[in-house]
């Protein structure tokens, strides 16, 4: 069975959302559907039929959007990485920014005292991504992962990575992907500073002799890739003149330019002298508050990441201090300071928000790139007293759906 439907928006997840025009007895109904654009008329098959909604397949534009381009990669489509190269860049970002506003307003039920705005409209959009994780199958394939599926797509480029992350790729690994595609697993690469660090995955089902062999058989391979930081799964820390001791494989933000432009809004946002950063990294955010003149606690669980901010900022041990634990055990050891930053995993906040009291803390940061945890926790801040004042809206992952928020939101006891 086929529908006819009119595409209205971007739905969080990458599809586009717009009521059915026909048939008659589905009139109405919620139409979600990939690689369509806001403005289109399409004709789909239905791929699911559910209470509330229709998941489409297979459509056919029946009237074309001006703001749809053709893909400037190969593989789109195919690939899982990008899901909106179809879409002219203004209309991306515009189109993310009505997604938060939609998600925030309509479906979180909140109401911020001023509306959701774009900053960083003019940030590069191709080029930008440091780090890459790629899987390798034991054909020797190397790529991402296609769409809903184990089945590696393989790559020569990728056009969100850096250049030095691809030319790491062509020289350096694809010559060599058939000989150890029986050992490893996934391979990550990441730039810092114009460095490329790799790091090797062994497979996961090989045994502890298997395991011992592999290490050695990899180290003769990574001989010939003498200009690049190599290691394994578990060694986290490269040692490099420029770049410090980087830990490869944790988190880190993966768009200079856009972090740049994040830690300028973080930095203006706080108001307050005294700053607990929850959630801390290698010191993203922390640092430039300290250098700010913040008096600054970093709390970071990861120790990997705790020893490199520390050692990236022995410059402001007056002004920043590091705390190697939870924030789950930070909150329940320490009075929080006035000002607090939180730039939690993709699953949220939730299991420390019941600390935050408006009477002791005057403003909050919140640094998202997951709309769902991110509504969860402004409700439940707005429940505890917490004014919602604001949100930015970041493009910090160009082509695809994925959006980065700074949320702003003060205590009345402040006033």
């Amino acid at each position: 069975m086929k529908i006819k439907a009119r595409m209205e928006g971007l739905a969080y997840g990458g599809e586009f959302v717009g009521p059915v025009l026909e048939p008659e007895p589905l009139k109405g109904k919620k139409a979600f559907a990939r690689f369509v654009c806001p403005g289109e008329t399409i004709e789909a098959e239905i791929e699911k039929d559910l209470k509330s909604l229709i998941r489409t397949k297979n459509f056919k534009i029946l009237q074309a959007s001006p703001e749809r381009q053709s893909a400037p990669c190969c593989l789109f489509q195919n690939c899982g990485g990008c899901d909106l190269q179809h879409l002219q860049i203004k209309a991306q970002r515009r189109y993310k920014l009505e997604m938060v506003r939609s998600m925030l307003a309509r479906q979180a039920g909140l109401k911020p005292e001023k509306e959701p705005c774009l900053i960083g409209a003019e940030l590069p959009y191709f080029y930008y991504r440091r780090r890459v994780n790629l899987h390798l199958d034991r054909e020797g394939k190397l790529g991402f992962y296609k769409l809903s599926s184990n089945e590696v797509v393989p790559l020569r480029e990728c056009l969100i990575a850096t250049k030095a992350i691809n030319t790491a790729i062509q020289e350096n690994l694809l010559p060599f992907c058939r000989e150890i595609s029986d050992l490893v697993g996934a391979i990550i690469i990441e730039e810092h500073k114009q460095e490329v660090f790799i790091e090797l995955r062994i497979r996961a089902d090989l045994k502890k002799l298997e395991r011992l062999i592999t290490l050695k058989r990899l180290e003769k391979v990574i001989r010939h890739t003498s200009n690049l930081k190599v290691g394994l799964r578990g060694q986290y820390i490269f040692e490099s003149q420029k770049s410090g001791s980087v830990p490869i494989g944790h988190f880190s933000q993966i768009n200079e330019a856009a972090n740049d432009t994040l830690i300028e809004c973080v930095t203006q946002l706080v108001s307050g002298n005294q700053v607990d950063d929850l959630y801390a990294g290698s010191g993203n955010l922390a640092i430039p508050l300290a250098e700010a003149g913040k008096e600054t606690r970093a709390i970071e669980v990861e120790p990997a990441l705790s020893a490199h901010g520390k050692q990236i900022s022995t410059h402001l041990r007056q002004k920043l201090q590091y705390f190697t634990m939870s924030c789950e055990k930070f909150v329940r050891s320490f009075e929080l300071r006035p000002s607090v930053v939180l730039d939690p995993p993709r699953s949220g906040a939730k299991s420390i928000l019941y600390r935050f009291d408006p009477k002791k803390i005057h403003e909050i940061i919140y640094v998202s790139c997951n709309l769902p945890s991110l509504s969860r926790d402004l409700c439940l801040l707005v429940e505890k007293g917490f004014v919602y004042k604001k949100t930015f809206v970041l493009d910090m992952f160009p082509q695809t759906h994925h959006v980065e928020t700074i949320s702003y939101l003060y205590s009345p006891a402040r006033c």
